[in-house]
């Protein structure tokens, strides 16, 4: 788990939980996910599919502030 919700059907962060893999990797709520290896998320449904194909480990690439930052984050699966 990520430890992260998001705001109604969007990729806003709202809230990180406390020693989550989100909170490890830095994200933050206002937080945008733009894509996770390389790869545009536009869905929840595509974060899933994403997050559950390969490694644990992901680059992934955030809007914060009007900036793009790249995290990496991993997580239990």
């Amino acid at each position: 788990r990520l430890g992260v919700q998001f705001k109604e059907e969007t990729l806003v962060v709202s809230e990180v939980t406390a020693e989550s893999a989100g909170a490890k990797a830095g994200l933050k709520p206002g937080d945008t996910l733009v894509e996770v290896d390389g790869r545009k998320v536009d869905s929840r449904f595509a974060l899933r599919a994403i997050l559950r194909d390969g490694e644990p480990k992901k680059t992934l690439l955030i809007e914060r502030a009007g900036a793009k930052v790249s995290l990496t984050i991993t997580w239990e699966k």
